[in-house]
Formats: C-alpha cells, structure tokens, sequence
C-alpha cells in the first residue's frame, strides 16, 4: 500500500503522520521488541523511498517528502507537496537510537527547504508541523539557521492566525505545539502571549 500506480512515482505515501516517531517513542516506553521492528524499516522507508531524491520538474520538491494525497481524499488534486505532512522527528529518533547518519541527513534535507518555504503555508497545520520538524533539527544540530527559520514560521503565525480554535479547528492543536515548541527554544514573550489566549479561548 505504499505505492498508487495511478500517479505513477510523483503519488508515494500516505503519509498522514510521522510513524517512525510514534513506533520509536512507543519503543522507549516499552522496551517493547515488536515497536522497534517496526520502527527501524518504518523510519528507513521515510528516509529513503518518502522523501523525494530526484524532481526534474520540481527541483524546489527535492528533500521534502513526497505528496500526501494518494487514495487518501482527491485523486483528481494536483499533485503538490503539503507542508502539513512533513516531519523530522522520527528521522532523528532514529538517528539517536541507530547511529545511522542517512536519517539525520534526510531530516537536515526536509529542514533545509522548509527553510525556503514560508510563504507557501495555508492552513494553520502548515505553519504547526514546519515550526516542530524545525526545532527538532535545531535540537539535533545546534544550527541556528533552523530555530531562526522556525521562528519565521511563528512570525508568520503571529501576523495571520489569530490565536483561537475558531482560526482552524482541530488544526489549530497542532499549531500551537509549534509555537510552544519555537517558545521553548526562545523565551519570546509574544508567543507565549498567543499562546496563554489560545489556551484560555480553549477552555473558558
């Protein structure tokens, strides 16, 4: 299931959210043998068949992961990357547990355009998942230019979503993990106020 072969090679994946992460964590809280068989070729499959390695007529595509669409909700939508499907975490679980320097190359590479892609996010989950997968390579590398390229993703927040669930339901969540993530790294007091009016429309 990993592969429609309506859409060729540009349709891979499905990938609705980050599994080698959530086998990875489910590993370490267990010890569990069965997550961490899961999670090693999970996190391999991400890194080397997901992510895209080769676009010549979307070069600006090259190291995100491949589209998030296939079979899922429109075969008819143009294909197209989605920044709300984009994550390092698991690359970099998998670094730390494995040594295997391709998955923080991989997650360095997702990073590295989501550093380019700024104006390209929609929907509150799009401006949430780039600031996490930013971060978690800045904690990874120390490179500032991620924690100052997921701060852009929080000053874009700050200038176009309004800090309530009625901004974009559900997807909301997940953007305030993103800006509690950017907090985190910066101490920026204009986000933790978006964040405490989040919080407080959230539950009156």
């Amino acid at each position: 299931g990993y592969r429609d072969h309506v859409e060729t090679c540009d349709g891979w994946g499905n990938l609705e959210y980050d599994l080698p992460q959530v086998l990875g964590l489910a590993f370490l809280a267990t010890g569990s043998r069965a997550y961490y068989d899961g999670f090693v070729p999970a996190a391999r499959h991400y890194r080397d068949v997901d992510i895209i390695h080769h676009a010549p007529e979307h070069p600006e595509w090259v190291g995100l992961n491949h589209p998030h669409k296939v079979l899922h909700f429109a075969m008819e939508s143009p294909t197209k990357v989605d920044l709300g499907h984009t994550w390092t975490e698991g690359l970099l679980t998998h670094y730390r547990l494995t040594g295997e320097i391709r998955s923080l190359a991989a997650a360095r590479g997702i990073a590295d355009r989501l550093l380019l892609a700024v104006s390209k996010a929609g929907n509150p989950r799009q401006l949430g998942w780039p600031m996490i997968a930013l971060t978690a390579v800045y904690d990874a590398t120390g490179d500032a230019r991620y924690r100052d390229g997921a701060v852009a993703y929080a000053e874009a927040t700050l200038a176009r979503v309004e800090p309530t669930p009625a901004a974009g339901d559900w997807k909301m969540g997940v953007l305030a993990d993103g800006m509690a993530a950017v907090h985190a790294r910066t101490n920026d007091q204009r986000l933790r106020r978006w964040l405490v009016s989040y919080a407080d429309a959230l539950l009156p």
